[in-house]
């Protein structure tokens, strides 16, 4: 084939190429804006950060104005680490949200200590201080926000680039030590925070931690989480979580069925009937703790719950 034909022929697929592009751009914005968000989510789900960016720019040119997108769009670009576009999106969720949520989002962990942060969290708060959750003790709060988005940071990471799990566990094993030991601080200086001074998203940061801390240091603060439960200034289920689990690590039987199982083997989660106490009782101590019935938490699983009689 001659040169000039090579060319010829090249630019016709070239061409080609380019119009089934443009077929399929304009095909996705003739889509319902839900459509976008729900491809963009799959692809996030899946590691594919810069596809699903494209997706949610796609459905933000559509509605501007949608909060949750903004959030999403925002969210992935920090993911990415692109500090620049992460605080471009986040920034316009300033003047029509009030909420905190982006405080306890792990997503947006590679962010905190960067000025543009502060200056977000600054406003977002006085925002968040003129509505009816506001807190009493916003420095407190604030504090434990950022150690709940801590505790719960890189486990994206781990979804999707399994390989390098190991990795992970030891960036979130020395977050853990930190987060015990400012917690740990924290209750011995303050003891244990109530609700109607810090807030429900705050307290859950606790509860969190509380979970990798070993078993003398649960068992040292056990008493003051059943305290603050009894004058309802802690969720009930938190006090029943944290009974199960240092009741096990005892060697003793779960009182409220909050523990399950793992099997390496079939890499499948499952219910030990043979360490929980009365299982015919379990769902009244349950709704004592606020607490969903066995049926209904296993569900979570899949699992259905058939006690031994």
């Amino acid at each position: 084939m001659k040169f000039v034909e090579l060319l010829f022929f090249v630019g016709i697929l070239l061409s080609c190429n380019s119009s089934r592009i443009k077929q399929n751009i304009q095909s996705d914005n003739k889509k319902p804006i839900q459509v976008l968000i729900k491809k963009g989510d799959s692809l996030r789900n899946i590691g594919k950060l810069s596809d699903a960016v494209i997706y949610y720019n796609k459905s933000y040119y559509m509605d501007s104005n949608n909060i949750s997108l903004l959030y999403k769009i925002s969210s992935a670009y920090s993911l990415s680490d692109n500090s620049d576009s992460a605080f471009l999106f986040l920034s316009k969720t300033i003047n029509n949200d009030s909420s905190i949520k982006c405080f306890t989002n792990p997503d947006y962990f590679t962010l905190v200590g960067d000025k543009r942060w502060d200056s977000i969290r600054d406003v977002k708060t006085k925002l968040f201080q003129l509505t009816d959750c506001k807190v009493n003790d916003l420095c407190l709060s604030i504090k434990l926000w950022e150690i709940k988005m801590k505790d719960q940071a890189f486990y994206y990471n781990m979804k999707i680039d399994p390989k390098n799990k190991s990795k992970y566990w030891v960036i979130k094993d020395s977050i853990n030590n930190e987060n015990i030991q400012q917690v740990s601080n924290l209750l011995d200086s303050h003891g244990w925070p109530k609700q109607s001074t810090i807030g429900k998203e705050a307290l859950v940061s606790i509860f969190l931690v509380m979970q990798h801390a070993n078993l003398n240091i649960q068992k040292k603060y056990l008493p003051l989480l059943v305290e603050a439960a009894k004058e309802n200034e802690t969720d009930k289920k938190s006090l029943a979580y944290l009974v199960d689990k240092i009741n096990l690590a005892e060697g003793k039987k779960q009182i409220y069925g909050t523990q399950l199982d793992f099997d390496n083997e079939t890499k499948t989660v499952y219910f030990n009937y043979g360490t929980l106490i009365n299982p015919h009782s379990i769902n009244d101590r349950r709704d004592s703790m606020n607490l969903e019935s066995m049926e209904k938490y296993l569900m979570n699983w899949n699992i259905k719950w058939t006690p031994p009689k």
